[in-house]
This record gives C-alpha cells, structure tokens and sequence, in this order.
C-alpha cells in the first residue's frame, strides 16, 4: 500500500468514524458510508480527483468548510446524547463535553484529506453549469409518472389525511374540512368563522364533495399539488443538468426530508398548497438568468396569477414575492427600462386580478364583503400579529434569529437541503440567480419568523430553497459507482429510512379506531336523529367530521384570536340549551347538560382529556 493510499484510507476510515456513534441509528448510517469508501479505496474513486478549473478554488475552499461544519455539527450532536459515550466517560472521570470536543477536532483533522477529496469532486460535478445554455427542461413521460408515483407514496405515508391512517387527529384540517363541509348550506366568514385565508376552505370544499365523511378527497387534492410541487422542481433543476438519472436519485430522497420533517406536521397545511406557486417563482427565475433571458410578460402574467392564489391562501407568504422581485426592479431601474418595468408590474397585477375575481365574486354574491375583510383581513393584520408566545418577541431581531435557529434545530434535514441549495448557487457563480433567490429567502422567512406568533409548521414553507440539493444527493450515491438502477433502489432505501426515523405521522397508522373518542363519541351523538353539537372552547377536534354534522353556530370552535364574540356566542348557545352535544377538553359543571363520557387521547403533542355533555331534555332517538 503506497503512502498516498494510505493516507487517503486513514482519512476515510476517521470520517467513518465520526458518522458511526454507538446507536441503531448511527450503524445504520454507518453501513452505507463503510461500502462506500470500500467503494472509493477499491476504484481510486477520490483520490485521483483534482480540480479541473483554478478560478474554482474558492468554491472548493467554501465547500471544504461547508462539509466541515456539517462534519463537526454531527459529531458533537450525535455522540453528546449517546448514552453509552456518556456513560463510558463518566467511568473514566472525564469531562464529557471536552472530552467529546477534543475527539471530534482530531476526527476532524484525520478526515481533513477525504474531505478536501470530496471537495474538489462537488465542485468539478456542479460549478460552473452556468457555461451550458442549452435548454433541457423537457420532461418526458416517464419521468412524469415517477413524479406522480412519488407524490401518491410520500402523500400516502406522511400525511394524515391518507387512508392509512384511521382518522385524521389534526385540528386545523378539522376546522378547514368542517368549513368545507359547511360551505354547501352556509357561506364562509359569515355563518362560519376561522383566519385563514379562503382558498384553503374552497380546497376543503372540493375534497368534501368528493367524500363528506372522510379526508379522501382532500388526499387526492394533496396528491395533486405534491405532483406540481415535484413536477416544478425538476424542472428547475433539469435547467442546470441534462442527466435525468439525478433527478430519479435525487428526488426521491429530497421529497421524504421534506415531507417527513418535523414541520410538515400532521399534514395538510397551507405551506404545502403554497410550494408549487412558489417554486414556480424559483423556476423562473432560473430560467431567466441561466439563459440570460428577460422575464417574458407572459411569465409576470402568471407570476401574478400565483402570488394571486398565494394572496387568498395565506397573505403572509407575500414576502417571498417581494423578495423575488428585488433583483428584476433593480434590472430595470439601473437599465432605464421604465416601459418595462410599468408593463411588468401591470402583468402581475393582471394575474392577481384575474385569481380573484372568483373570490370577489362568492363573496359578493353573498353580501360578505366585509365578512372577508374583517376575518381575513383585519383579524390576521390587527389580532394575530399582536399575540406573542415569548416575552422576546418585542424585540423584533432577537425574535427572527431566535426562531430560525430553534426551527433550523427541529428540521436538520431540510435546513440541510437548504443549505446545500446555498453551496450550490454560490458554486454556480451566477450572481443575480443567487441574490434573487437569497432576496426570497429573506424577506420572506422576516415575515414569517419575525413578526408575531411562531408555530412549529411554519418552517416547511422553506422547502422551497432546498431544490439543488438533489443534484448533490445524485452525486454523493453516484460515487457508489453503481449502475444506475441500483443507485435508485438506494435513493429508495435511504429515502425510506429517513421517512421512518423522522416523520412523526407514521406511528399513526392503521390505529385502533376504539382509541379515537371522535370515533367513540360519535357513536353516542349519532343515535339522536338530526343532532347538534358545540366543540367547546377549544379548536374543532375532528367531532364534526367523525359526527358528520355541520355546525349551527358561527364560532363552532375556539379560533387562535383574541376575539370576544366567540366566547359570548359559545356561552349564549350552553346557557340556553341551543344545542343537544356539548364536547370540551376540560371538565364544567353545566347547568342544562350532564357529563355522559370522557376519553383519553394523544395525537402526538400530549395527552387530551375530552368530556361528552348531552342536554337533560335530549330528544330520544325514535
């Protein structure tokens, strides 16, 4: 064994090392890396590689850092919270946190030679794509069927509104499928009250059409927008690379971290009916500054027409327009091309307008105006805003940096996607592309985590800027040197042990449906014929759903707003008997109902103990 082989196999075996800490875990993820650099010893894979272009040294250096940093963040991480690690030091009577630090500095020094190696391999496959201009955004049937077979699969498993699961616990999709629901007798914002903007309730009401008393329709609803979602990055990233086999590497493991990361919740979110309009933005963008093309109007039209359906989904998402249309705007100005720049902003405001005038039109076909106003409008710009989870949000930096720090912890994977996506505009070398994308990233993640209420959910709209991330996940499997159907099978296997070790849906599925009391409560109310309920100040918990009744009260459930109309309409409706069915999540002594159940329940987020009221004059089933 020459020096040099040597050297470069001490390296490999130290970031081996470092990746494989004592747990489940850390040897499952330990096994592929082992062939790997069996792989690389055997084929000389690495450390033959040299860099084929010296103006790319920076990207190498800034690459060489990057993987750095990731190195040390997992190995600090990772072997702090083994307790066999913890355990091993503290029989030895060294302290654990210097101890692990001087450990992971010298795994970091030995593996200095495979990183640099693997350095200089990322940039030689990904900088400089800015040389080819040829368009290669078709895509061909095939690779639109593996898009779709990718969405049915990751929506069938990650979501709780897929059959999979027994019932669906999620309380926002409960009071958006409630709403939906209702919307065949009542109108939205008026007759029944939530926040969000209306496209997700027009959404509800589609998939309510399609099944009433179960979320199938919204599943095949999220199915769809996974599809344009997915369909929509490949073709941003099929601008910068004509192989379609990293597509069919890459794709499947980016669409597991986004879709089973911590964020992406229970599922059914409005960040997710968000993506493919903004992913859209990204597209064009791409495509306009890789080909050094000016935005068409045609593409501003469409532009509007998206940022439009964001608009009436969820207006704070706006940021990321205003963010995307910085680097254009200045284009323009430092041109003086002021024809342009009217005729641009005039498209986009065309497309906004013509998203909504449908929903102008229901609202005042129905003298609701005001109603969306004031529900949509007022309550999320006035109300919403206002509430504060933290002293700290007073302070308006601290705030943002706190939140994104505390999401980015909670959602490693995808704020690795992220920043892969960051490395690879930076090697890229295309200037404007990055800094518009950076201007999106920017003003919208200040309006997200930056003002007002932070929920754990919010962090998936950033999905987004992960999309070149699947160029280097294709590259990393591609040193396996496999053909490349087997690479895909890996891709698969690797994407399937990222969905089981981090969503936090999957341990839901096929559940017993006697643990649900939706289901048990259910059984009681639907014994009294044309039955009416109250979810009592708490939000809407699936009993309208599992009931399949549609609520008589305008606040059927406690909305996340400091509003006094819904506890007074909530405590008129108990006080004077209105309704037959009373459920609520805290014990009350009611003077027209009595207690006829309780049930146990954890979604997830801690354990729920509901109570089943019924009136003392309840109508007997007949």
């Amino acid at each position: 064994m020459n020096k040099k082989r040597f050297v470069i196999w001490i390296s490999c075996f130290s970031f081996l090392i470092g990746l494989t800490y004592p747990s489940k875990k850390g040897v499952l993820l330990g096994i592929p890396f082992f062939i790997l650099f069996i792989n690389i010893i055997k084929n000389r894979t690495l450390w033959d590689i040299k860099l084929k272009n010296q103006k790319y040294r920076l990207n190498c250096l800034v690459s060489f850092i990057f993987i750095n940093v990731i190195y040390l963040y997992i190995i600090l991480n990772n072997w702090r919270s083994s307790p066999l690690v913890n355990n091993i030091l503290s029989s030895l009577h060294l302290p654990i946190n210097l101890t692990i630090w001087l450990v992971s500095l010298a795994l970091l020094l030995l593996s200095s030679v495979f990183v640099a190696k693997l350095s200089q391999y990322l940039v030689n496959k990904t900088a400089g794509k800015e040389e080819n201009r040829r368009i290669e955004e078709k895509i061909d049937l095939k690779l639109v069927l593996f898009i779709l077979v990718i969405s049915i699969i990751i929506i069938t498993i990650c979501s709780r509104t897929s059959p999979l699961y027994t019932f669906n616990d999620s309380f926002d999709s409960h009071i958006y499928f409630t709403i939906g629901r209702g919307m065949k007798e009542k109108v939205l914002y008026r007759d029944l009250v939530d926040q969000k903007g209306p496209f997700i309730y027009f959404i509800h009401y589609l998939g309510a059409l399609i099944s009433e008393r179960s979320f199938f329709g919204v599943y095949l609803i999220q199915i769809l927008f996974s599809f344009l979602f997915l369909y929509y990055v490949v073709k941003t990233v099929k601008i910068f690379t004509k192989k379609n086999s990293a597509i069919y590497i890459g794709l499947p493991i980016f669409s597991a971290i986004v879709y089973s990361s911590f964020c992406y919740w229970y599922g059914n979110n409005s960040e997710e009916y968000c993506w493919p309009s903004l992913i859209f933005g990204i597209y064009i963008l791409c495509k306009s500054y890789h080909y050094s093309k000016p935005i068409s109007n045609k593409e501003f039209f469409w532009i509007g027409v998206t940022s439009g359906f964001v608009l009436w989904l969820k207006f704070t998402f706006l940021g990321f327009y205003l963010g995307w249309y910085i680097i254009p705007l200045l284009g323009f100005i430092s041109a003086s091309k002021w024809k342009e720049l009217i005729e641009s902003v005039l498209f986009i405001l065309l497309g906004v307008i013509t998203i909504s005038i449908p929903v102008l039109l229901y609202f005042l076909v129905n003298n609701s105006l005001y109603n969306l106003w004031d529900s949509y409008f007022y309550n999320n710009l006035i109300l919403y805003s206002s509430l504060s989870l933290t002293n700290e949000n007073s302070n308006f930096v601290f705030h943002y940096i706190k939140s994104l720090i505390e999401q980015a912890q909670l959602n490693k994977l995808l704020t690795l996607t992220m920043l892969l996506n960051l490395l690879w505009l930076f090697n890229l070398k295309n200037r404007k592309l990055m800094c518009s994308i950076l201007c999106s990233f920017l003003v919208l993640s200040l309006v997200v985590l930056g003002i007002g209420v932070t929920y754990l959910y919010y962090y998936s709209i950033f999905a987004v800027f992960g999309v070149f991330s699947i160029v280097y996940f294709s590259e990393l499997l591609d040193l396996f040197r496999l053909k490349k159907l087997y690479l895909v099978i890996l891709s698969i296997l690797i994407s399937s042990f990222i969905v089981i070790d981090n969503s936090r849906n999957i341990a839901f599925i096929n559940k017993n449906a006697d643990e649900y009391p939706q289901i048990k409560f259910a059984k009681i109310i639907n014994t009294t014929p044309n039955a009416t309920l109250l979810n009592y100040d708490m939000l809407d918990a699936g009993f309208y759903t599992s009931t399949g009744i549609i609520p008589n009260a305008k606040y059927f459930c406690r909305i996340n707003m400091p509003i006094q109309e819904q506890f007074d309409e909530q405590n008129y409706l108990v006080d004077h008997g209105e309704v037959d069915y009373i459920v609520t999540k805290e014990f009350h002594e009611f003077q027209k109902y009595s207690l006829i159940s309780e049930a146990d329940y954890d979604n997830g987020e801690g354990n729920i103990h509901y109570y089943l009221y019924q009136l003392n004059d309840f109508r007997i089933a007949s």
